[in-house]
């Protein structure tokens, strides 16, 4: 009985230490540092890391260049987190697929770049959904819920624009982030 209650007081400390990191990354974000860069490029960097997981497909689904002025360290913050979520939502099934598509828009005159991440796991429900990007809002047994909140700040900062939505009742999720893109 002693060794089970330590280990259940051990893992409860660790879970509420992760959860008082992640709030105060949350609460005391550093200032954004933007800088040029080519999305296309940082993202084939970045996912040389996830090279091991086959269930990742990026396309960049235009031949013009994608440069953007974002913070390089807050970038792949953004995009391990997402990636992340990905990876979990599609758990370990063996025909999860994951999608990063980089593409290029005009909207309202305005030439902007679209990084679209779309998973194939279950989705959200309805009434979770509107509240994703609420501090503590999470569906993940060991989720602080504020992983995305984080996210949404931090794209906020870096004058950018982030939704997410399931691409259809029950089969995955879209997330779309929206830059600026630079001529």
């Amino acid at each position: 009985i002693l060794e089970k209650s330590t280990k259940m007081i051990i893992d409860q400390a660790v879970s509420l230490k992760t959860m008082v990191n992640e709030f105060q990354q949350y609460a005391r974000l550093p200032k954004a540092r933007p800088i040029k860069m080519d999305l296309d490029k940082e993202l084939r960097e970045f996912l040389q890391m996830y090279s091991g997981d086959k269930r990742i497909k990026y396309e960049k689904e235009t031949p013009d260049t994608l440069q953007l002025k974002f913070d390089k360290d807050q970038m792949l913050q953004v995009l391990h987190n997402l990636l992340q979520n990905a990876q979990d939502a599609i758990n370990n099934q063996s025909e999860g697929i994951i999608r990063i598509k980089a593409s290029r828009t005009t909207h309202k005159e305005k030439e902007q770049i679209i990084l679209s991440i779309e998973d194939n796991g279950p989705g959200i429900r309805e009434e979770i959904l509107s509240k994703v990007f609420d501090p503590y809002t999470t569906t993940k047994a060991k989720g602080t819920g504020l992983g995305l909140p984080i996210v949404r700040k931090i794209i906020q900062e870096n004058n950018a624009g982030i939704t997410l939505n399931n691409k259809n009742r029950s089969n995955g999720v879209v997330v779309q982030v929206l830059f600026d893109r630079i001529v």
